[in-house]
């Protein structure tokens, strides 16, 4: 049986590319699969504008938790870029092998747009779930 989780408490508007604040990201530990589901309630803005939602994943979180950047995270999954609202899932394994760094224990997302004066409003959930180990 799987557990929910949240990235985002509440729907989150974006105005600036941008990471999810560290102290924010989740400990997914727990977890060897991820069903992450992405809905996108809002798309603003001029030129055709679209939003890009990432996934990233590390080991460690680091000390300066105001970081901004990539800070020793790893792009898991890229929803690639949307220009409509809507639904999106994807599914996440547990690394495969030490060459695939796969999940590894926090997650957090960044938001990219494109187009002139945009923002997105979002929110991230899904179902994580053990194999290997109960919870």
């Amino acid at each position: 049986m799987g557990q929910l989780f949240t990235l985002t408490t509440q729907p989150i508007r974006v105005s600036a590319d941008g990471f999810q604040p560290l102290d924010l990201a989740l400990d997914i530990s727990a977890f060897d699969i991820l069903d992450v589901h992405l809905g996108i309630i809002a798309i603003e803005g001029t030129s055709s504008p679209t939003v890009t939602v990432e996934l990233w994943t590390a080991a460690t979180i680091a000390e300066d938790l105001s970081a901004t950047t990539s800070r020793g995270f790893t792009l898991v999954h890229s929803f690639g870029a949307k220009s409509a609202i809507g639904w999106f899932k994807v599914n996440l394994p547990a690394a495969a092998s030490v060459a695939d760094a796969g999940l590894m224990r926090f997650l957090r997302w960044k938001a990219a747009l494109t187009g002139t004066t945009p923002a997105a409003t979002f929110f991230l959930r899904g179902i994580g779930r053990s194999y290997s180990r109960s919870q």
